[in-house]
């Protein structure tokens, strides 16, 4: 497992290896889009902004919208497997006792899972 910071070490190269695509935005202003699509026909559209520290992801099956999910204050992304483009985030609302796991796989089929726990 490699862990990056996301504001200061996260970069295109480490993304290009993670979705083994080019992101289908610009990057220059710290956003970063990427769109993966499987084998079942399942999209995942994940964006990451840098600066703000923000994750977004948005799937949908074939043209029909599945769920959109969002993410703040997301310091670091832990990157578990390239092969299969796994990889996981977690983050705590300040002022909060709650602490939310999410996991993301790629390959060969898309799968995310996540939970929130209290501290």
């Amino acid at each position: 497992m490699r862990r990056v910071q996301v504001k200061n070490e996260l970069d295109n190269l480490t993304l290009l290896e993670l979705f083994w695509t080019e992101p289908i935005v610009d990057t220059e202003s710290g956003y970063s889009c990427y769109e993966i699509t499987d084998e079942s026909n399942v999209v995942l559209k994940f964006g990451v902004d840098i600066i703000q520290q923000s994750v977004q992801l948005d799937v949908r099956v074939a043209d029909n919208p599945l769920i959109t999910l969002s993410y703040e204050d997301i310091e670091y992304i832990d990157i578990i497997d390239e092969v299969q483009g796994k990889f996981a985030f977690s983050f705590s609302p300040p002022d909060s006792n709650l602490n939310t796991n999410v996991k993301v796989q790629l390959r060969p089929k898309i799968k995310i899972s996540g939970a929130t726990l209290t501290n």
